[in-house]
């Protein structure tokens, strides 16, 4: 959604004059429009990464122990909060 805002307002929002100048104050909004875009990315990319290790320890865990889901999601909760955690393997297919 931000990168789509950031494309829009690239083409909409007058930043720049007909000889190149910048127009200071919306050149400001069009940065911040950037660094909006660019947190929003890292912060989409951070939360999947979590998403993806969570889902795969739940399994990995299943597999491993007769844990019930308790015991699961606080194993879980404890490993991400903390970093510490196994290295993980892939699945064996």
């Amino acid at each position: 959604m931000s990168l789509a805002a950031l494309a829009l307002a690239l083409r909409f929002v007058p930043y720049s004059q007909d000889d190149g100048q910048l127009n200071p104050g919306w050149a400001l909004v069009m940065a911040a429009f950037g660094l909006l875009a660019l947190a929003a990315s890292f912060y989409l990319v951070y939360v999947l990464e979590i998403l993806k290790f969570r889902r795969f320890r739940e399994r990995q865990l299943r597999r491993q122990a007769a844990l019930s889901e308790r015991e699961i999601d606080v194993e879980i909760h404890r490993e991400v909060e903390t970093g510490e955690f196994e290295a993980l393997e892939p699945p064996v297919r």
